[in-house]
């Protein structure tokens, strides 16, 4: 975990609300977090069509799921979502 991921989970843990208490959990939204960082170190259009493959057959096993962990908003969500949105302007452009 590179220390923008820590202090995003420090952050997250003060609140609380955007971390959890399972320790399943806790493991997923480390990982999805592994997968941000990826998402921002893809060097290519295909690297990042690869992940955002993943990402939609992770999503897609259940189609009511709005969140990558648990049902509910945290931290994974927001560092993923970063990750998509500064890789997508790179590759706009």
């Amino acid at each position: 975990m590179d220390s923008v991921q820590c202090i995003a989970r420090y952050l997250a843990s003060l609140a609380k609300d955007f971390t959890s208490s399972e320790r399943e959990e806790e493991n997923q939204i480390d990982h999805w977090l592994d997968c941000a960082q990826l998402i921002s170190a893809a060097a290519s259009q295909k690297d990042f069509d690869s992940f955002m493959s993943s990402l939609e057959s992770s999503l897609g096993l259940n189609r009511s799921r709005k969140f990558l962990v648990a049902n509910k908003l945290t931290i994974a969500d927001f560092g993923v979502l970063a990750a998509l949105k500064s890789k997508l302007s790179y590759f706009k452009n």
